[in-house]
């Protein structure tokens, strides 16, 4: 089917199992068949895809590739294209790869419908996120992971999952990681509550949490300090490391008693992280800042350096504690 202005993308987006959005990465001819129609096998960089309401669907998602069988087209490598896939019947050509016959194409490289067509893709994932199937809303948050930007709609949902008190502890959790993609003062703070109330449940998800703890890591906003200092308090260890290397590029003299602390923290990383941000903070480096492969190689000598410096000269100079958000 030819990529047409004409196409009723309502009517194709209300039928269809699955839809695409994506680049096309390759296209290669196939055997002429019956009605002497040369068919097409175009390979799609998939960006996004919604209604995956079935395995083929709900693979692309997570892999972002998918092969689509169709008559000749006039499509190049490199368009960007929406294509509906209403045909359940998808074909494993081999993990991840499906192949799969497509009901109808929007070439957003050319064609006047684009913009009602991405708009319509947008509106979709939004409903994603206020389903009533867990699943379908957990795989919506999930595939928004490292999405660049959101629009209005959407966003305004993940905050809300992010900030509700009574939904699943794995959606609230993705959903501040999306929100942690920008780590403001306010997305932090949410953690920081998190952290604080829902320490035991947050770690029965420790990838989510995770993919959260490096993300907090990149906070810079001074205005970030209070929750980030409870966040490292806080019982979610899979937090630790992130908010001690943001706090380490405060560079405020204020913290370093929580650097201090953070010697005795568990982790390993953690504590070189401390390490690193004691000297930082103090400009005491050499021996005081060893690389991660000396340090493992004895861990518990840098740390006792940095705790009888504490103790002589450090408390006296630095002593003064950093507040936490109340």
């Amino acid at each position: 089917m030819e990529p047409t202005t004409g196409i009723d993308v309502h009517g194709m987006f209300g039928r269809a199992q699955v839809v695409v959005l994506g680049q096309v990465a390759a296209i290669e001819e196939g055997s002429p068949n019956t009605d002497r129609r040369t068919p097409q096998s175009v390979t799609l960089t998939v960006d996004r895809c919604y209604k995956p309401s079935n395995e083929c669907g709900s693979t692309v998602v997570f892999h972002r590739t998918m092969c689509v069988t169709c008559p000749q087209v006039t499509l190049r490598a490199g368009d960007s294209v929406i294509a509906f896939i209403e045909s359940p019947d998808a074909v494993l050509l081999q993990p991840p790869i499906w192949s799969v016959w497509p009901a109808g194409w929007i070439n957003l490289s050319g064609d006047r419908s684009a913009a009602s067509g991405e708009e319509l893709l947008e509106a979709d994932l939004a409903t994603g996120l206020t389903s009533g199937d867990e699943n379908v809303r957990m795989r919506s948050l999930l595939y928004l992971l490292d999405a660049p930007t959101l629009s209005p709609a959407a966003f305004a949902e993940v905050r809300s999952i992010a900030e509700g008190r009574s939904g699943p502890m794995g959606e609230r959790l993705a959903a501040l990681a999306i929100l942690l993609n920008d780590p403001r003062p306010e997305y932090v703070g949410i953690a920081a509550k998190m952290a604080a109330t829902r320490a035991g449940v947050v770690e029965e998800y420790p990838q989510i949490a995770a993919v959260v703890g490096l993300r907090l890591a990149r906070a810079k906003d001074p205005e970030t300090v209070p929750s980030l200092v409870t966040i490292f308090d806080s019982g979610v260890e899979w937090w630790h490391h992130g908010a001690i290397s943001a706090l380490r590029n405060m560079h405020s003299p204020s913290l370093v008693r929580i650097f201090v602390q953070a010697l005795d923290d568990p982790d390993r990383a953690t504590q070189h992280a401390a390490v690193l941000a004691l000297a930082q903070t103090t400009g005491k480096f050499g021996d005081f800042a060893p690389a991660r492969d000396l340090f493992d190689k004895d861990p518990e000598s840098y740390i006792q350096r940095w705790k009888q410096w504490w103790q002589t000269q450090g408390q006296a100079e630095f002593g003064h504690p950093a507040q936490p958000n109340h």
